[in-house]
């Protein structure tokens, strides 16, 4: 079975979560929701000046 996601630190789970963004796609299409907002952070070599933050960010909101 192949992961769809990894951490930072296998001890501490709720350390910086790394999701496959289609993976991240279809868990928000599965639960109705949308996709609103999708920002990549600085981490990935992207200029500070274009990013939000050193984090990606999502947001999301219901599909309706």
């Amino acid at each position: 079975m192949t992961m769809a996601y990894r951490l930072m630190d296998d001890v501490v789970k709720s350390a910086n979560v790394a999701f496959e963004e289609a993976h991240l796609h279809s868990m928000v299409t599965k639960h109705g929701l949308k996709i609103r907002d999708l920002h990549y952070g600085f981490w990935r070599g992207l200029s500070k000046a274009e990013c939000h933050d050193f984090q990606d960010i999502v947001s999301w909101s219901d599909s309706e």
